[in-house]
């Protein structure tokens, strides 16, 4: 099980959260044989960020991500399928097989209805 986002889903989000509330960063770390770079997510209290470094990716926790629903939304599994609600519009995600992509979709959610 994923931890917490992909580059793509931190990309999204640092369009839709603060990004003070990202808890890791993916940091450049080698690049392949193609000339692709290789990236490896780690917690930002392990690692001096440099802001003006285009090449971090912050990302986000699960943790860090259910911190930004302030109970305006919950995460449920049910037959081995991770979701996430909101009772009280009656709003929910896809069934995922990870935590995190149900969490990303319910941000997506709450945003568009101005929720957070």
């Amino acid at each position: 099980m994923r931890a917490f986002t992909s580059i793509e889903q931190s990309k999204t989000l640092a369009k839709i959260l603060p990004i003070g509330s990202a808890d890791m960063a993916y940091i450049p770390s080698a690049e392949d044989d193609e000339g692709n770079t290789l990236y490896t997510a780690e917690y930002k209290s392990e690692i001096v960020i440099d802001k003006d470094d285009k090449d971090i990716i912050n990302c986000w926790s699960l943790s860090a991500l259910l911190e930004q629903f302030e109970d305006a939304a919950g995460l449920a599994k049910d037959y081995g399928f991770w979701f996430c609600y909101d009772n009280r519009k009656s709003c929910y995600t896809k069934h995922y097989d990870n935590p995190v992509d149900a969490c990303v979709e319910m941000i997506e959610k709450l945003k568009e209805k101005g929720l957070i």
